[in-house]
C-alpha cells in the first residue's frame, strides 16, 4: 500500500527586517534628533542627553528596559546611515547589519548562534542571561571598520590592531570588518565571551584570560604553553612596574611586546585557576577590577595573586597595588 506524507518547510533561522524611519519623539520622551547624532559619518548616542532624559521620563529610571525599546530605532538609523546597500537581519540572539548577500548572512548567523550556545555552555551560570539580541555591524573593509571603532579609543595614541571588537557602550554591540567566516569563528568566540560576562566587574586580565581560553576551546587551536624560550622572555619583561600595568589592565593596550605577553600571561593564570571549577566560578563571580581580583582570590582559593605569579616567575613584588594605578581600566 502506498501513501503520501507531508514535510513542512523549515522555519528560517533568520529574517530580514523592514526598517522604520523612526523620526520625532519616542515613547520614552527622547527627542530622537538629539539622542542620535551623526558624528564622523556614523550614528552615535548622545550619552549626556540620554542620561539626562532617562532621569526625567523613565518612571523607574530603568536603563535596560529603555535600551530595549530604543534598540529597534538604533538598528534602523545605523543601517540607513551606512548606505542603501546595507540591510538589517535578526536571528535568535543577534541583530546583524551587513551589505553581504543572504547566503553569507545565513551562514554567518548560523555560525554565531552555534558559537553563542557553546560559549554560554562553557561559562555556565556566569554568563549574562538577557533576552535582548546583540547587534553586530559588519563593515565592508578594514578602513571603514577602524574609522568606526576609533571613536571608542582615546583621541591620540597608537593602538593594537583587531579583527573585531565588543563595544560595551549604552547599546552594547559587535563591530567586525569583512573577513573570511573561518577566521570570524575565533574572533566571534573571543568577543562573545566579553559580551556574556559584561555584567561582571572583573579585571581586564581575567576578562581577556576567559576570552582567550574559551576561544581556544571552541576553535580547537592549541592553547598557549610556556616553553623555556617563552618563559625566559616573560622573565626578562615582567618586573614590579610592569606587573602593576598587568593588574590594572594598562599593559593590554600597549602596542609593544607587552600586549602579547599580557594576553599570554592572562591565558596561563586563568587556565591554572580554572582547574578547580567550583572555586573558579565563585572567584569570577566575585572578582572586581578595583583590586584586580585579589580579595576574591583570597576568599575562594586562600591565595594572593602574588602567589599565582610567584609559581610562574619565582619571588618578586607581584602583589596588586591599586594606589599606583594612575588610569585603571577594566
Amino acid at each position: 500500500m502506498f501513501g503520501f506524507f507531508k514535510k513542512s518547510a523549515k522555519k528560517p533561522h533568520f529574517q530580514r527586517l523592514e526598517l522604520d524611519g523612526h523620526s520625532g519623539v519616542s515613547s520614552e520622551g527622547f527627542e530622537l534628533s538629539k539622542l542620535f547624532l551623526d558624528i564622523e559619518n556614523f550614528v552615535r548616542i548622545n550619552r549626556d542627553y540620554y542620561l539626562e532624559t532617562l532621569t526625567k521620563f523613565s518612571s523607574q529610571n530603568e536603563h535596560s528596559t529603555t535600551i530595549d525599546r530604543l534598540l529597534p530605532c538604533w538598528i534602523s538609523k545605523m543601517t540607513s546611515s551606512l548606505g542603501d546597500n546595507f540591510f538589517a537581519y535578526r536571528s535568535k540572539h543577534f541583530y546583524l547589519i551587513s551589505q553581504q548577500d543572504e547566503r553569507y548572512v545565513s551562514n554567518f548567523l548560523r555560525s554565531l548562534e552555534n558559537i553563542y550556545f557553546r560559549v554560554a555552555k562553557v561559562l555556565g551560570d556566569l554568563h549574562l542571561e538577557d533576552n535582548r539580541r546583540i547587534p553586530i555591524i559588519i563593515f565592508p573593509d578594514v578602513e571603514c571598520y577602524y574609522e568606526y571603532i576609533a571613536y571608542y579609543y582615546p583621541e591620540e595614541g597608537e593602538f593594537a590592531e583587531s579583527g573585531g571588537i565588543f563595544v560595551n557602550d549604552l547599546i552594547p554591540h559587535f563591530a567586525f570588518p569583512l573577513i573570511e567566516q573561518s577566521a570570524a569563528t575565533a574572533v566571534a568566540a573571543h568577543e562573545l565571551t566579553h559580551a556574556l560576562v559584561s555584567h561582571l566587574p572583573i579585571p581586564t586580565w581575567l576578562n581577556e584570560g576567559l576570552a582567550v581560553n574559551i576561544e581556544s576551546t571552541i576553535t580547537g587551536i592549541n592553547p598557549f604553553h610556556l616553553s623555556r624560550e617563552k618563559h625566559n622572555k616573560h622573565l626578562s619583561f615582567w618586573g614590579e612596574d610592569e606587573i602593576q600595568e598587568f593588574w590594572s589592565g594598562e599593559s593590554f593596550f600597549r602596542v609593544d611586546e607587552a600586549n602579547l605577553l599580557s594576553y599570554q600571561l592572562a591565558q596561563l593564570i586563568t587556565r591554572t585557576l580554572a582547574g578547580n571549577q567550583h572555586s573558579f566560578h565563585a572567584f569570577v563571580a566575585d572578582a572586581h577590577y578595583d583590586d584586580a581580583g585579589e580579595a576574591a582570590l583570597n576568599k575562594h582559593y586562600g591565595l594572593s595573586l602574588a602567589d599565582v605569579i610567584e609559581n610562574v616567575f619565582g619571588e618578586g613584588d607581584w602583589v596588586p597595588q591599586p594606589q599606583k594605578w594612575i588610569d585603571s581600566t577594566r
